[in-house]
């Protein structure tokens, strides 16, 4: 019984010691994954800081938040979230938009439409970064939208979480969108396309938050 006994605890620690080397073993993995996977964000980050700092970025998202103000859109993204169906929506509410005239719209959206160009060629090892990683790397590199006006009660509280739940949407809809443009602009090199399709979806999401935010004042304003 005693040498059945002695065997028993014998085999026990063997398993002990297998178990504890397999849990360090995946420990040590899990730690090389995590390793790679925050050098390819911390290069991911870099080349995106210096994207969005160069003038060119700057001068782009100026013209985004100039065109989108002009537009003066009130309706459902999914109404503009083409370049056919924007110019369209244009057209057809010229009168109530802040443009001089279709000609004056359609000219500042292919000036857009060209910086927007000039952006990506000038920072193709972003892109090229971006089309080897994931959406959420690229999300979580956004900048946080937060409403002027923080909740104070439980009311509030609710408005806040349907403002930050069409935000995130929005942006997981717009990281999705720039990782597939980037691949194909890797293996096709289309500028034109990618930038065509980057601008139409920077407008879209302009859009949705800034509506979001009118929809959050007055849930808060029904909330008093």
């Amino acid at each position: 019984m005693k040498k059945i006994s002695m065997l028993l605890i014998g085999l026990f620690l063997m398993v002990s010691c297998s178990s504890d080397q397999d849990e360090t073993t995946i420990t040590d993995a899990n730690a090389s994954k995590n390793s790679s996977q925050t050098k390819a964000l911390s290069k991911l980050e870099s080349l995106y800081n210096t994207m969005v700092s160069s003038q060119d970025y700057i001068d782009y998202d100026d013209a985004i938040e100039s065109f989108v103000a002009k537009m003066k859109f009130s309706g459902s993204s999914s109404q503009i979230d083409t370049e056919a169906k924007m110019l369209n929506w244009i057209s057809t509410n010229i009168g109530s938009t802040g443009f001089t005239s279709y000609i004056d719209a359609e000219n500042e959206w292919n000036s857009i439409k060209a910086q927007r160009e000039t952006v990506i060629l000038n920072n193709k090892p972003f892109f090229a970064e971006l089309s080897i990683s994931t959406r959420q790397d690229f999300v979580i590199l956004l900048p946080e939208i937060e409403p002027g006006v923080q909740p104070t009660n439980a009311c509030m509280d609710e408005c806040r979480a349907t403002f930050d739940a069409i935000v995130d949407a929005a942006q997981d809809d717009f990281g999705d969108s720039l990782q597939l443009g980037a691949n194909d602009f890797g293996m096709s090199g289309d500028g034109q396309t990618f930038s065509r399709l980057m601008a139409i979806e920077k407008i879209t999401l302009t859009v949705t938050v800034e509506m979001a935010a009118g929809e959050y004042a007055d849930c808060l304003i029904g909330c008093l």
